[in-house]
């Protein structure tokens, strides 16, 4: 019932706003054209949009994972050899482990008459895991002693490689999937483990693992996954289109903000060679579609302040449609994650601001009703939205409905509201050492020899980010001194979604910062275009130089962006530009 009437709340939302805006488009007595994207700049995007999706698709990982599972917890697996073998090790790929309590892993084996156990701990789920052992065993038991545990492969290694099991039970009946190694291409890595997992659970009716979120952030991972299956492609697959996306709502924004082919370019250019951005479109974590959402309900709230500008006093055109998609966008990004709640303050900021304007299209007695029709708008809009993203959600007790989604507000907050003193996390960091990217977070790492090292780290293209900084500095004055409105948007978008998390107590990291990488990257475009008008030598110089800075660097980083094993020396010498910096 409560998802019916949610659905109702926000068709009836879109149809009014529908009904107001038909009926203020027949009733303009000014006409100016909407049309900002043309076909130049459509080959621009799609060209941006493919480059990306390569560069972005390669290696992103395995099609292929077991996919038949065992409930060791039920079905303990005995092996028993006619005469002792050595076994080198054995692979191990979990599947699911219990919500709460121990989910340990035991495997027994008897050596020379003599029966001893292993006990793996704090395993990760859909992950390769090796266990050596390294003796002559005559036999091998994997059990739990948990009530939930459940194996999707079991692979014996011996001396001469994969020992045949000559079995179709469910741990034997994909054997050709067992890995000389684990890494990213077959396994899941970081939050994925969290994340992915919980997309699995969505579609499979399981209660939900990971909590601490809104679902809709996994409910898009799992489209991916009912589409490409629950592999490493499939769960980090919907991570990539929403990184396609994001460089072609940056373009978007830019051209609504300049009006200039080659500005928006420039923006969408530097957004497709950050480092951070191109990181977190190939994981399967939410923070991509966090990051996107936000974009867009800025770039919405912005064609509205816009629009009211050039309206120029033309009465009863209010742009309520743009109003509506701000707040949808709103609402789906904070399904995705609470910290989005941060962005009302710009939100608020910039629409006032645009309320009360000299040239906003409605007279001074109507303001307030209108002021009180958007507060309407973005708290029904985004709560319906809010309310709808938790149907595939089931609690750990196995509740659901208004029921489970209450139960999960008093959760997140129980959890985010922990205060933490000290920063315990080896790579976390504070809020204002993330514009120079002084703590990178890293994702994933693994040795190969002592000298081969391959990693995964999420941190700023420096040419991207040192220069938005920059940027932001002087748009914030240009603001402040000449009350440019292009600057000042675009730094109340930039603060509201970075101050905030000044007053986080607990751990932060680096990859908060990321929803603030694309207004890095309009804010040096829009200093970029001030510039041009002045000096136009000079900009397209320096233009060029940023641009031509970040495609080098991140040519020059990615294989630390990629999981590519490279000389630890050679990383450490010639990559690590802070000391700060462990990037392998």
């Amino acid at each position: 019932m409560i998802w019916i009437l949610a659905a109702l709340v926000l068709a009836a939302a879109l149809s009014g706003v529908f009904l107001i805006h038909i009926k203020q488009l027949k009733q303009r007595k000014k006409i100016y054209s909407d049309r900002i994207i043309g076909p130049a700049d459509g080959i621009l995007i799609l060209l941006l949009s493919v480059i990306f999706a390569i560069i972005c698709l390669y290696g992103l990982g395995s099609r292929e994972a077991p996919e038949t599972v065992c409930n060791i917890a039920e079905n303990p697996v005995k092996l028993e050899f006619t005469t002792p073998i050595f076994i080198e090790g054995l692979w191990l790929y979990p599947y699911l482990n219990e919500i709460n309590g121990r989910s340990d892993i035991i495997i027994g084996y008897t050596s020379d008459g003599i029966y001893a156990e292993r006990r793996i701990s704090d395993y990760n789920v859909f992950t390769w895991r090796y266990a050596s052992v390294g003796k002559y065993v005559s036999d091998i038991t994997v059990y739990t002693d948990c009530g939930t545990l459940t194996l999707g492969e079991f692979g014996v290694i011996g001396t001469d490689g994969l020992v045949e099991i000559g079995s179709d039970f469910e741990l034997f009946d994909e054997q050709e999937l067992i890995p000389e190694r684990a890494d990213y291409m077959n396994s899941a890595y970081f939050d994925e483990i969290f994340h992915a997992r919980t997309a699995y659970e969505y579609i499979n009716d399981i209660p939900a693992y990971e909590w601490t979120h809104p679902p809709l952030g996994k409910a898009i991972i799992s489209l991916g996954v009912r589409i490409f299956g629950m592999n490493p492609f499939g769960w980090r697959f919907m991570g990539a289109v929403f990184g396609c996306a994001m460089i072609a709502a940056v373009y978007i924004f830019a051209k609504n903000i300049f009006r200039h082919t080659a500005a928006a370019f420039f923006a969408a250019l530097l957004m497709k060679f950050d480092f951070m951005h191109f990181v977190q479109s190939r994981i399967g974590t939410v923070d991509v579609f966090l990051a996107f959402f936000m974009l867009m309900m800025y770039l919405f709230m912005y064609r509205f302040a816009r629009k009211c500008v050039e309206a120029d006093g033309e009465n009863g055109f209010v742009p309520w449609i743009e109003l509506f998609w701000s707040a949808v966008f709103f609402g789906l990004a904070v399904s995705v994650k609470w910290s989005a709640a941060y962005g009302i303050i710009g939100l608020l900021a910039i629409g006032l601001a645009a309320v009360f304007g000299r040239n906003y299209p409605a007279p001074k007695e109507a303001k307030g009703r209108h002021i009180a029709a958007a507060a309407g708008m973005f708290i029904i809009i985004p709560a319906s939205i809010y309310v709808l993203s938790y149907i595939p959600f089931i609690s750990s007790d196995g509740t659901t409905g208004m029921t489970a989604i209450i139960g999960n507000q008093i959760d997140i907050l129980t959890y985010h509201g922990k205060s933490v003193a000290a920063l315990d996390h080896e790579f976390a960091s504070r809020w204002y050492t993330w514009p120079f990217s002084l703590k990178p977070v890293q994702y994933y790492r693994v040795l190969y020899s002592t000298d081969i090292r391959a990693g995964i780290s999420a941190f700023g293209n420096p040419a991207v980010w040192f220069c938005g900084f920059s940027a932001f500095l002087i748009s914030l004055y240009t603001a402040v001194r000449y009350k440019e409105k292009n600057s000042a948007f675009l730094c109340a978008a930039y603060c509201s979604s970075w101050l905030p998390w000044m007053f986080i107590a607990r751990d932060t990291f680096l990859y908060h910062y990321y929803p603030c990488t694309a207004f890095l990257a309009l804010m040096t475009a829009n200093v970029i275009a001030a510039l041009y008008r002045k000096k136009r030598k000079t900009a397209v110089c320096v233009s060029a130089a940023a641009a031509v800075s970040a495609i080098l660097l991140f040519c020059i980083y990615r294989p630390v962006l990629t999981g590519t094993p490279i000389s630890s020396d050679f990383a450490d010498t010639y990559l690590n530009l802070f000391k700060t910096w462990y990037l392998i």
